[in-house]
């Protein structure tokens, strides 16, 4: 991984959560790490549902499963995020970038 963001989605279940993530990336132009089992398929059917203007513009890799994503990219500088987490990620945000 280099200095441009990349945004993991680990295990992803909700197809609209993820499209919109998608659209996201490719605003952004982040790269986009799907580690699996999804709850979803990327068949030309979630494709043209969800992001079918733009998925020709998406950097993404999938991966079998989590260990698969760190042998990939050993190097990466991490940060979490959760329902459950108990910081603000703008606190983070603003630690990190200003």
């Amino acid at each position: 991984m280099n200095t441009k963001i990349n945004i993991v989605l680990y295990e992803p279940e909700i197809v609209g959560n993820v499209g919109s993530i998608m659209q996201t990336c490719v605003a952004i132009n982040a790269k986009l790490h799907l580690i699996e089992p999804l709850g979803l398929f990327l068949d030309d059917r979630f494709i043209i549902r969800s992001s079918a203007n733009y998925f020709e513009f998406l950097q993404y890799e999938s991966y079998a499963d989590w260990n698969s994503f760190l042998s990939k990219n050993p190097h990466a500088n991490l940060f979490f995020s959760t329902i459950y987490g108990q910081n603000c990620m703008a606190t983070l945000f603003w630690t990190l970038f200003m």
